[in-house]
């Protein structure tokens, strides 16, 4: 993964699979990107701040006009039946495929040509009681159990947000029981 310098016109990672477990994710542009080309099988991760609701709407349609190449206003939204986000501008734009989580004053924005594509993220805080055993499968527990308890957070949330991302691929988000897979 490689981080966006501040102000370029590069997504934050073109390599999502590397984007586990690293803090480059705190990198972000300063302007929207001008006309980036998506690469067969290639997806791209857009980071900005969104401290509200229409600051994550304008990013987010930023983001998705320097792709299809119409006005941020003129994109339409429609969510599948579990509430993943799918861009329903038609015409001449190109078929897009996207992701979008935002927590904590930033937001990510996915975008894929070729397949479903899920992200997340989320501000790391105290976890609820029981959100670990409900989340984990047996084996990652015992990972987890064995940690010292100043790792055990960062743990617990790089696993979250991978299996999340995953959960809203394909389509089911929360949905998803998050113990049943690894």
């Amino acid at each position: 993964m490689r981080p966006a310098p501040r102000g370029t016109d590069r997504p934050l990672c073109d390599d999502p699979a590397g984007a586990r477990g690293s803090d480059a994710l705190s990198a972000a542009w300063e302007r929207p990107p001008g006309r980036p080309a998506l690469g067969a099988a290639e997806t791209h991760v857009w980071a900005f701040e969104a401290g509200s609701p229409a600051a994550r709407d304008a990013g987010r349609r930023s983001v998705l006009a320097a792709y299809t190449h119409l006005p941020p206003e003129s994109l339409h939204f429609s969510v599948s039946a579990f509430g993943k986000p799918e861009l329903a501008t038609p015409g001449d734009c190109p078929v897009l495929r996207i992701g979008f989580s935002a927590s904590g004053g930033l937001a990510l924005v996915a975008v894929q040509r070729d397949h479903a594509v899920g992200v997340d993220i989320e501000a790391m805080r105290e976890l609820p009681d029981g959100i670990a055993e409900r989340a984990m499968t047996t084996a990652e527990r015992q990972a987890y159990d064995v940690l010292p308890p100043a790792k055990r957070m960062a743990y617990f949330f790089d696993l979250w947000v991978a299996k999340e991302a995953l959960a809203k691929t394909a389509g089911l988000g929360l949905r998803q029981p998050f113990d049943a897979f690894a």
